[in-house]
C-alpha cells in the first residue's frame, strides 16, 4: 500500500492535487487501533429461565404470526319451508266434468255443472288459498254451451212439428 499523503489511506488510490469544488482537502481521521482487551463486556441483565425473548418489532400492517390462507365464511343454512302447493278446488273440477257430460246426457248434468261451477267460483274469489277460478268459469261456460246445444235442436224440432200439424 502506498503511504504517501497524496493517496487514500484505505485503498491507496492516488488523490488529485486540486479538489473539484475548490475546497481544501480533508483527510478522514485514522481509526484508532483497539485490542481485544479494550472492548467492554456487555452489561449483565437480570434473566430468569422462564423469560421469553420479546417479539421482534413489527410495522403496524405486519402481523407477528405467519400469514394464514384466506378461508371464505360458510353461510349458515336456513331451513325455508317451500310454499304450499296450491291445488285446484275439487268442486271446480267436478263442475267441469258434469258440464262436459251434459253433451252426452242431453243436458241433464249441465244443470249440476253450472251450480257447482258457481259455488267453486265463489269459493275461489273469497279464499286466497283456494285455486280454480279459471276451471270454475270454464265449467259454467261449458254447462251453458251444452244446454244450448241440446235446447236449440229441441226447440227447432218442436217448432217444425207444430208447423206441420197446422
Amino acid at each position: 500500500m502506498n503511504d504517501d499523503a497524496s493517496s487514500c489511506p484505505r485503498c491507496g488510490h492516488p488523490r488529485s492535487s486540486t479538489p473539484r469544488d475548490g475546497t481544501p482537502e480533508r483527510t478522514p481521521p485514522e481509526p484508532a487501533e483497539s485490542s481485544p482487551d479494550d472492548i467492554a463486556p456487555p452489561e449483565p441483565t437480570e434473566s430468569r429461565p422462564d423469560d421469553i425473548a420479546p417479539p421482534a418489532p413489527t410495522r403496524e400492517w405486519e402481523s407477528p404470526e405467519p400469514a394464514q390462507p384466506y378461508v371464505a365464511p360458510v353461510p349458515e343454512r336456513i331451513a325455508v319451508a317451500a310454499p304450499a302447493a296450491r291445488r285446484t278446488d275439487s268442486l271446480a273440477v267436478t263442475a267441469l266434468l258434469l258440464s262436459g257430460l251434459g253433451l252426452l246426457t242431453c243436458g241433464l248434468t249441465s244443470f249440476l255443472g253450472i251450480v257447482f261451477g258457481n259455488q267453486a267460483l265463489d269459493r275461489a274469489q273469497t279464499d286466497p288459498a283456494a285455486q280454480g277460478e279459471g276451471v270454475a268459469r270454464a265449467a259454467i261456460a261449458l254447462g251453458f254451451v251444452s244446454l244450448a246445444a241440446i235446447a236449440v235442436p229441441l226447440v227447432v224440432w218442436v217448432l217444425m212439428r207444430t208447423l206441420t200439424l197446422v
